[in-house]
């Protein structure tokens, strides 16, 4: 800077002023500050995926899961359906030649790189219907938010989830003869190791990323 003179000649001088940031805990490095940002208070949510089952598009409620598929891993209820799900981000899967074949997973390997991102992904079949679910996870953790939750109880019983909520980033549909398939990709929240899924809440409101699950 000393070597910066102002137009009469005289050095600059530089003086630090303090600034105050607004963070918010669901911000997205790609998009920035969110408009509903908190200042200094920031408060951990654990994450939650949120999964609705439902026959085709003008149905209202959902339809109780009794039988489907997660992973090969047949899951069962006879009571009131299938109420939630744990999934060990370690035990989902990577992704195959079918989904890197997609055009939409090219560029959003671009987009999104390994090198910042762990690609993971869970196929959940239900009927003749199989829907495959990719998570971009970043590994990495903001500083900003693991100083704030150093000392968040909550966090700490909770930091296996992640930092963050899950986003849509898009979707496809694919159908053969025989069978259909889709595919939604989701950005994940920061260093997750563990998803928590939950069946047939119908929440829908701004703040709650639902995933739908149509057969039809």
């Amino acid at each position: 800077i000393s070597a910066c003179t102002t137009d009469k000649n005289f050095p600059l001088k530089v003086s630090f002023t303090p600034t105050k940031f607004k963070y918010d805990h669901s911000f997205d490095p790609k998009e920035g500050l969110g408009s509903e940002s908190k200042e200094y208070d920031l408060e951990y949510e654990k994450p939650i995926f949120y999964i609705d089952y439902k026959i085709d598009y003008e149905q209202k409620d959902f339809i109780p899961i009794h039988s489907m598929k997660i992973l090969d891993e047949e899951l069962n209820s006879n009571d009131d359906g299938i109420k939630e799900y744990e999934l060990e981000i370690s035990k989902a899967k990577e992704l195959d030649d079918f989904l890197k074949s997609q055009e939409l997973i090219k560029n959003l390997l671009q987009d999104y790189t390994t090198k910042e991102n762990l690609y993971k992904f869970m196929d959940i079949t239900l009927q003749n219907h199989t829907k495959f679910y990719i998570f971009i996870i970043p590994k990495n953790t903001p500083k900003i938010f693991k100083k704030y939750y150093k000392n968040n109880e909550n966090y700490q019983k909770n930091k296996a989830y992640g930092v963050g909520k899950f986003k849509i980033l898009d979707k496809i549909n694919i159908y053969d003869d025989k069978t259909s398939k889709s595919i939604e990709i989701y950005l994940a929240p920061h260093e997750a190791k563990r998803i928590k899924i939950i069946f047939n809440e119908n929440l829908y409101d701004k703040s709650t990323q639902t995933s739908v699950f149509y057969i039809r």
